[in-house]
């Protein structure tokens, strides 16, 4: 991501987490807006170091400077770390995992509020957990699918606490995936509603 992307608006912030301004000395105008605008949306905005002071060049750089000062100054406010442990405690997850150690995800965002969440279990034994979304309006659809065998199936939360249950064996993978469309799904493979059955018993 670079700064002409920004000034002109190419940049969706529907598909990115989170957004790090490091040690940026100047900053175009237009670039601190589009800074501004994202307050709006899903992605943060973050800020390491020294924040931008002033434009670049000296056309009229008076007033450019201090629109640029003030405007950064009144975004970075209550965004600004010091470091990476910082920024990482700041960034909130977009998938919460719980319990299962050995699970981790990667999540991608994409156009009309859609999430593909791929967890992986990193151990040669077996690993049960409990992922939940973060997102304050999360999409309407939640789907199991396993790109090992093409199945695409509905997720369904546990009942009074709003999570899903997840079971992989050893080094398996799965895709949670969210949307607001309704999907093509099938059942879940029998070799899934075995490993819930186990799970419920023990």
């Amino acid at each position: 991501m670079n700064g002409h992307a920004l000034a002109t608006g190419r940049v969706d912030p529907e598909q990115f987490e989170a957004l790090l301004v490091a040690d940026v000395e100047a900053m175009p105008i237009a670039v601190a807006n589009t800074l501004t605008s994202f307050q709006e949306s899903p992605m943060d905005v973050f800020f390491l170091g020294e924040l931008p002071s002033r434009q670049p060049g000296f056309a009229n750089h008076e007033i450019g400077d201090a629109q640029v000062s003030t405007t950064l100054r009144a975004l970075a406010r209550g965004r600004q770390v010091a470091n990476a442990a910082e920024l990482a405690a700041n960034i909130k997850p977009a998938l919460k995992i719980e319990g299962g150690r050995d699970l981790r995800r990667v999540s991608r965002r994409y156009p009309g509020n859609t999430w593909a969440h791929l967890i992986v279990n990193r151990s040669v034994e077996r690993a049960s957990g409990k992922v939940a979304p973060t997102a304050n309006n999360p999409p309407q659809f939640a789907y199991w699918f396993d790109a090992a065998t093409g199945r695409l199936w509905p997720a369904a939360t546990v009942e009074t606490e709003g999570n899903y249950s997840l079971s992989l064996g050893p080094l398996e993978s799965r895709f949670l995936l969210f949307t607001d469309r309704v999907l093509d799904s099938t059942s879940a493979p029998l070799s899934v509603e075995l490993d819930s059955a186990r799970d419920k018993a023990g």
